[in-house]
């Protein structure tokens, strides 16, 4: 069976990452998804110090130094397309038939649902059975329940008892923790 990595850049996945290298695991692929701004003039909607660390260190170092494939998704939708589209759907019933519009605070998760969550489920689908391999630290009781009920799912993290915090130590040594931390900030 494949074994496929997704990797969103971030201290856990980058973690999840080097203990796969480090213990001999065989991946088919590490797969990153990148949020884009604009597909048709070419830009990200991530954090240019980390796109740039991302695109010019950190994907190179995993398939140089750890000899790992790496796939890069991208959503047909970018960021204009999502600022432009009616809302059809919402908890909120005073929304629907509106433009998304600006992405505030708060509402990033429907941003990153439909243009990074569904793009690797999406990619997933198209790439049938495999085993997948998430980030998900050991002291994260609530979304590793959830990852134990899709099926061939896991977390080395959860494997080998690594806590969230613990994940700088093991992502430093490698230069694989984004410069997007050295701001203070803990999420992209």
């Amino acid at each position: 069976m494949k074994r496929y990595l997704m990797n969103s850049g971030g201290k856990d996945s980058m973690a999840s990452t080097i203990i796969c290298y480090e213990n001999g695991i065989e991946l088919d692929a590490v797969v990153i998804a990148e949020i884009m701004f604009s597909h048709e003039k070419n830009i990200s909607a991530e954090h240019p110090d980390h796109r740039e660390w991302l695109h010019e260190y950190a994907i190179p170092k995993i398939q140089n130094s750890f000899g790992y494939r790496v796939e890069v998704v991208r959503s047909e939708k970018d960021y204009v397309t999502y600022f432009y589209e009616i809302i059809k759907r919402s908890k909120h019933p005073e929304r629907i038939g509106k433009k998304h519009g600006f992405v505030l605070g708060g509402t990033m998760c429907a941003l990153k649902r439909d243009c990074k969550i569904m793009t690797l489920e999406k990619w997933c689908k198209e790439h049938g059975e495999f085993e997948k391999i998430i980030g998900i630290a050991f002291d994260e009781p609530e979304r590793l329940e959830h990852l134990h009920k899709q099926p061939n799912s896991r977390s080395v993290l959860e494997e080998h008892r690594i806590f969230e915090k613990d994940t700088y130590g093991i992502c430093e040594p490698y230069g694989l923790l984004s410069p997007y931390y050295s701001s203070g900030r803990e999420r992209n």
